[in-house]
This record gives C-alpha cells, structure tokens and sequence, in this order.
C-alpha cells in the first residue's frame, strides 16, 4: 500500500525552509532602488498559492520562490529560484496527482507590473492509476503483476508565461497567466 507518513515530512521540512529563508532575508533585505522604475528592492522571498483549470484538469499548488539576481536592466530585471509542491486532477482519468516542480523565473518589467516567464521541470506521481494496478493485483494476482512505482513516475517539461503585481517593498504578490502544469492559473502570496 502507499505511505502517506511521508507527507508530513515534505510539509515539515517545507516549513523549516521558509522559516530560515525568512530569517535570512530579514537580515539581508535590499534597499529600495532610489529610481522609481526599477525591481531592485523587491522582496526576496515569495510563498504564494497558485490555483489553475482547463477542460479537462485543475491544479493547486504552493510555492516558494527566492531572487537569486536583481539588476536594473528592464528586460532581464531579476531572476528567481522556484520550488513548488502540488496536486493536479484530471478529470478524462478521475486520477489525483502528486506534482513537484523546480524552475527558474525570470521577472521583467518596472515599478510594480512585471512580466514572469518561467522555466523547469516537474515531476508527477500518478497516485489514481498507481492505487488502481494495486486494487487489479490485490483482486487477481495471477493476472496482475505489482505495479512498481517508477511506471507510474513522470518528469515533464515545466513552464509559466505571465502578469506579475509586485510592487518594491511591498508585501502582497499577484500573478496570473498560462503554464504547465499550472495551467490557466491565478495565484496570491506573500513578498518576504
């Protein structure tokens, strides 16, 4: 069967990380940009929910995004290190799916509308057909062999492409936009 004991852990050590980036980002904020039209000072250290649909799926997922460049450069304004935990439904399958992703952001734009273009990869746990062979195993085990988890693993190519209000300092983060395996997405968070 699955165990579910490791959910806790992934949330646990979720949690340590956003508490000693805030404690790092606390001591070492950038000053806000003397020049109104640039990104240097955003905060940086975002965690924000993301909610996404198409026809035939949804996704929600939370992220947690650190700047790791800022320059006054208006098209390659800062770039951002992005990690985030997920579940995704598809409803042609009925099946609920476990999505990890890391990527890297790029925010272009000034003041407080940016441009967000992001990049990465993903990988996703197809929980629904996994727990189905197992059900198919459990009923006939002559006919069905134990499904092994890595048949059920997949790594995708990930990607966003987006408006993003975040103004310098400040503190509330809004984005929307398309992606995968967000999809058409909206997401609300946190500038730390």
């Amino acid at each position: 069967m699955i165990n579910y004991t490791i959910l806790p852990k992934t949330i646990f050590v979720f949690v340590a990380l956003v508490f000693a980036n805030l404690a790092h980002s606390q001591s070492s904020r950038m000053e806000l940009d003397s020049l109104s039209h640039s990104t240097i000072g955003l905060n940086k250290t975002l965690i924000y929910i993301t909610g996404g649909t198409a026809i035939f799926s949804s996704h929600l997922s939370l992220s947690l995004e650190r700047n790791i460049y800022a320059s006054d450069d208006i098209f390659f304004t800062s770039f951002w290190l992005k990690g985030s935990i997920g579940r995704d439904y598809y409803t042609m399958d009925e099946g609920l799916h476990r999505t990890y992703q890391l990527a890297f952001t790029n925010i272009s734009g000034t003041g407080k509308n940016h441009f967000e273009l992001s990049l990465g990869g993903s990988y996703c746990f197809d929980k629904s057909n996994y727990e189905y062979f197992i059900k198919l195993h459990d009923k006939e085990p002559e006919k069905y062999r134990i499904p092994e988890k890595s048949d059920h693993e997949h790594y995708y190519f990930a990607f966003a492409l987006g408006y993003r209000y975040q103004k310098p300092g400040g503190v509330i983060m809004f984005r929307t936009g398309v992606g995968y395996p967000e999809t058409l997405y909206v997401g609300i968070g946190l500038a730390l």
